[in-house]
């Protein structure tokens, strides 16, 4: 998910910087979302910022 936020939610560049597959990426992405305090898709600078 960190690298996932820092290359700004992309999962092409995310796949390229993890060497893996996109696909990967995509499916990884689900049950990590599950683990946050609040959605991602909700407000993703508050689930990026540092606290």
């Amino acid at each position: 998910m960190d690298t996932y936020l820092r290359e700004q939610c992309s999962t092409t560049r995310t796949a390229e910087r993890l060497f893996t597959h996109r696909n990967t990426v995509l499916r990884r992405l689900p049950p990590a979302d599950d683990l946050l305090p609040r959605p991602l898709a909700d407000n993703v600078t508050a689930v990026a910022a540092p606290k």
